[in-house]
């Protein structure tokens, strides 16, 4: 999980783009730390997780899930506050 989060951060990061302008890749990504927490994946498929890799991974939470868009909102909306990012005003 841990790994998402700092590919999260990273794609957020190189972004420089306001948060609140969220791409359909880090949605996306949002999706596979939930399908983690429903132990979806196994640490290995996690490890292997990084820069350009992360698409087949998201490939893989997409065949194994039926994790919707609404679902990878409100996993944004946990992670804002999980880190404190204020929200919009």
């Amino acid at each position: 999980m841990e790994q998402v989060i700092l590919r999260l951060g990273a794609l957020y990061s190189a972004s420089g783009e306001d948060w609140y302008n969220v791409k359909e890749e880090v949605i996306e990504l949002l999706g596979v730390l939930i399908a983690i927490q429903q132990q979806k994946f196994n640490d290995q498929e996690i490890y292997l997780m990084r820069d350009g890799e992360y698409i087949q991974a998201i490939k893989a939470y997409r065949d194994r899930t039926l994790l919707t868009l609404k679902d990878a909102k409100a996993a944004v909306d946990k992670y804002m506050e999980m880190h404190q990012i204020p929200k919009k005003r």
